[in-house]
């Protein structure tokens, strides 16, 4: 990198501009620029200079007097000087003559007293001219110097008010006639004695004409009551048949029904007869089946003239186009019972998601009530026989049934006489279990099958214990009723329990 910061006194070079500051601080060689006003001496920044000639009065006069050559440091002491001295520079000037003053208030008091004032209003008639606007007002008004402004419509005399000028048309009869009535030739000066007028002689125009005849009318109330005396009220109303036409829309229906003219205007959805009223085109339809087809197969493009012939249609030829979405996979089913069936079989509820199990629940009741195994808010429950934990009562009851626990082999009784539909004792809590033995059978028996006890609304059937308690905890059937999760581990349990 080449050097470029020179040094302000000798040509030494630096790469950077702290470089060059240092070297000019240590020696000395910054370039003295500002000088005290009063002394030569000279300093290295304005700062510096301004705190010397600050301390030492220093300062230069900058003020100057407006008459004599005189300085001075501030403002405040030139105007005292000025003001002894009398060196004010004069501003205000006579209007007469070439006198010369500081202020306008002492021009103003001389050229009142020598009369100096120059007129500045003039009368409109003669030169004479006035200080004043109250001076010359005063003149015109008393010698009628004023210039009329105000003209005859007749003669090409002025007034000077309008008063004087309309007095003067009507003595003279000089006013123009400038609105004449509609039949004579009399003119009016105005609109109003022209109305008057033409109201007391009957001399407006009829400017309304009856629909038939000639005759003209001034009012349309009067042109009313001639045309409902003669009937002379245009056609207006047409029969959509016959070109004959009637004042009235009520007499042209009356010519209509009784000479059958109305036109049918309502036509069948599926053949060209037309009927006058929606009610007889749709009392047709209904007896000939002629609606048009409005239903749609789900499936195929046939149509329907009624739902419960499109109902029928799909049914008998399975069109029905699934649309309820399990809430796990992209399973559609085509009710909602079978929808639930499949996401309880299959646990895709997609809401109330346990995140420790990884486990969906249908309803809020369930997700509450899955909240009492030990894994969540309590201690694991202990496998009587091998000590394992287990983080719920339906874990566990698979964990023995399945044949999971090596020592339970070991310690089974003989197979439980369990008829269908018939609830089995469930196993023993936690707090039994340490200090018994339970007597259940590792392998069911395939015949058994553990039936729900909800048999008001539930007719299903598990051929394990495990799987009955699962279909209890996720509240399938509505059995179990948990508006919060249980205090414990222990209450959790014994709400099930309880239930089977």
């Amino acid at each position: 990198m080449s050097s470029k910061v020179k040094c302000e006194t000798c040509p030494r070079l630096f790469r950077a501009q702290p470089d060059a500051d240092q070297h000019m601080d240590a020696l000395g060689h910054w370039n003295i620029q500002y000088k005290c006003e009063t002394c030569h001496q000279k300093f290295f920044s304005p700062e510096s200079a301004s705190l010397h000639m600050n301390a030492l009065g220093h300062w230069g006069p900058r003020v100057q007097c407006e008459l004599c050559p005189m300085k001075f440091f501030n403002k405040e002491a030139a105007n005292n000087h000025m003001n002894s001295l009398n060196h004010w520079r004069p501003r205000v000037k006579c209007e007469m003559c070439d006198l010369e003053f500081l202020r306008p208030k002492l021009a103003a008091e001389h050229m009142s007293k020598a009369g100096h004032w120059r007129p500045r209003y003039a009368c409109q008639t003669c030169d004479r001219v006035f200080f004043a606007k109250k001076d010359v007002d005063e003149h015109m008004t008393a010698l009628q110097h004023w210039t009329p402004r105000y003209k005859c419509d007749t003669c090409e005399r002025k007034f000077h008010s309008q008063i004087s000028v309309e007095a003067h048309m009507d003595d003279a009869s000089h006013r123009k006639d400038k609105i004449k009535c509609e039949t004579c030739e009399l003119g009016f000066y105005s609109q109003k004695y022209a109305d008057a007028h033409m109201h007391s002689a009957n001399h407006r125009k009829p400017r309304i004409k009856c629909e038939t005849c000639e005759k003209m009318f001034h009012t349309q109330e009067s042109a009313a009551q001639h045309m409902n005396s003669l009937n002379h009220w245009e056609p207006r109303f047409k029969c959509e048949s016959c070109n004959q036409t009637f004042r009235t829309r009520e007499l042209a229906g009356q010519h209509m029904d009784s000479a059958n003219h109305r036109i049918p205007k309502v036509k069948c959805e599926t053949c060209d007869e037309k009927f006058h009223t929606q009610k007889s085109a749709e009392e047709h339809m209904d007896h000939a089946t002629h609606w048009m087809p409005r239903f749609k197969c789900e499936t195929c493009d046939q149509k329907f003239a009624t739902q419960e012939s499109a109902e029928e249609h799909m049914d008998d030829t399975a069109h029905r186009v699934p649309k309820i979405k399990c809430e796990g996979c992209n399973l559609k089913l085509y009710t909602q019972d079978s929808a639930n069936h499949h996401m309880s079989l299959f646990n895709h509820y997609g809401k109330h998601h346990c995140s420790d199990c990884n486990r969906y629940f249908p309803t809020k009741n369930g997700f509450n009530m899955h909240f009492g195994p030990s894994i969540h808010i309590g201690d694991p429950i202990i496998c009587p026989f091998c000590k394992g934990s287990h983080p719920s009562l339906c874990l566990l009851s698979q964990h023995l049934e399945t044949e999971s626990c090596w020592l339970s082999t070991h310690h089974t009784t003989s197979q439980p006489t369990t008829q269908p539909d018939q609830v089995p004792t469930p196993p023993l809590s936690p707090t039994q279990s340490d200090t018994q033995s339970v007597t259940t059978d590792a392998t069911p028996n395939e015949s058994t099958l553990y039936s729900c006890p909800n048999k008001a609304t539930c007719t299903l059937s598990f051929p394990t214990f495990a799987s009955l308690l699962t279909h209890l905890e996720t509240d399938n059937c509505g059995i179990v009723n948990l508006s919060k999760p249980p205090q414990n581990a222990h209450a959790g349990r014994e709400e099930a329990v309880n239930v089977v």
